[in-house]
């Protein structure tokens, strides 16, 4: 059962038509639900308000609510609550090869490393994320797309954060 899942979930990814990706880097990203700006992963500007984060250890994961356009298109969006789902409020996103979530401030990009046993790895020199679906069935609301729940698996030097998630992955 668990392979037929995987199948359709890898099919649906591919099978579906690509959206025009826009690759400009200068993109702003708002983050914590416009309580931090983020400009080209490097600068945190403008600290307003409470954030939205998880922390353990050294690791502090925090919500997002803008992506940029490359990011658009066949992937994956995950969200701490079905309540964040609602609001856009992004723990993690990917398209295809590529992938960004929020750490200590700062957005991490990372590459597609491969998926092995249902654990689909991503990571960049200083931050490796493991997703692992726990349930994917088909969503009622969107066409050629999978409703999610899952694991998250943050490491970070020795630090590591796991955190469930729910979410969609499709086109």
């Amino acid at each position: 059962m668990k392979h037929t899942v995987l199948f359709v979930l890898v099919f649906a990814l591919f099978s579906c038509s690509e959206m025009e990706k826009n690759t400009n880097q200068d993109a702003t990203i708002t983050a914590s639900s416009n309580a931090k700006k983020v400009v080209k992963e490097e600068k945190v500007v403008g600290i307003k308000g409470k954030d939205r984060s998880i922390t353990s250890q050294a690791i502090r994961m925090e919500t997002f609510t803008n992506i940029p356009d490359e990011y658009y298109g066949c992937g994956c969006s995950l969200y701490l609550t079905e309540q964040d789902k609602k609001a856009d409020n992004f723990i993690y996103r990917d398209a295809g090869d590529i992938a960004m979530i929020v750490l200590n401030g700062k957005i991490h990009r990372m590459d597609y490393k491969g998926e092995s046993n249902g654990i689909t790895t991503y990571s960049n020199d200083s931050v490796e994320v493991k997703r692992v679906h726990t349930k994917a069935v088909e969503s009622t609301e969107m066409e050629e797309t999978m409703d999610v729940e899952g694991v998250l698996t943050i490491t970070k030097g020795k630090d590591k954060l796991e955190k469930k998630y729910v979410g969609y992955c499709g086109c």
